[in-house]
């Protein structure tokens, strides 16, 4: 199993490897730790910046510094995230990188390249685009990627606990594939999954026929049967 952490250092993002202890995973799998610097850098810039200062302009030469300051601060972030994951699962393959992207594309992308079976983020990070939360780059991130994505949550419940899962069902093969890829993992004793199925709302705003005992209430008051 190939798992893509995005990780910006946040309380939120911290609840992620305890989130990750209630999710079944395997003791055995592959992870990697992506923290995003938002910044961009010049195209010719790769790896160490190599520009010769006496055709670069000032405005320029303090960009790529600043550019290099975010993303030196983002591999940090991002070897503290792997310490931290590695701490709860020994058995793991670990590594982390960074990147200087938007936080959804950069996430998005290498997930794409490393063929990753499931994107993790927080559903709240630090504030402006830096922020892993949901509504913005999580939202764009569940619903952009090509694979499964879990948002964790900050939760008053006992991370002792038992998991409590909601599996929404509707007889299609996504459906499916979600009830088999649940039964799949490796769940604590005492796991309880619920099974439902909701009626599609299109079916509730449909006008129902009136019974025997409206018709006749309708028929004696003249009332119009749509306001009904």
């Amino acid at each position: 199993m190939r798992l893509l952490i995005g990780y910006d250092g946040s309380d939120c993002a911290e609840w992620i490897f305890t989130d990750l202890e209630r999710a079944g995973l395997p003791e055995k799998a592959e992870a990697v730790i992506l923290s995003v610097a938002e910044t961009w850098l010049p195209p010719a810039m790769s790896g160490e910046i190599e520009l010769s200062v006496a055709v670069t302009p000032p405005a320029v030469e303090r960009a790529i510094k600043q550019a290099e300051s975010k993303l030196a601060e983002a591999r940090e972030i991002a070897a503290n995230g792997a310490r931290l994951l590695a701490r709860r699962f020994p058995g793991w393959d670990i590594r982390h990188e960074a990147t200087a992207d938007s936080p959804a594309w950069g996430v998005l992308k290498l997930a794409g390249n490393w063929m990753s079976d499931l994107i993790v983020v927080g559903s709240h990070g630090y504030s402006g685009f830096n922020a892993f939360s949901l509504g913005s780059v999580s939202n764009r991130i569940v619903t952009e990627s090509d694979c499964s994505v879990r948002v964790s949550r900050l939760s008053e419940s006992s991370s002792d606990e038992p998991p409590v899962i909601v599996i929404g069902i509707d007889g299609s093969e996504d459906a499916e594939l979600a009830v088999a890829r649940v039964a799949s993992r490796q769940w604590p004793a005492g796991t309880v999954v619920h099974l439902v199925c909701a009626i599609d709302e299109k079916i509730s705003t449909q006008i129902i026929m009136p019974s025997e005992s409206i018709k006749m209430w309708i028929e004696e008051t003249d009332e119009d049967p749509i306001a009904w």
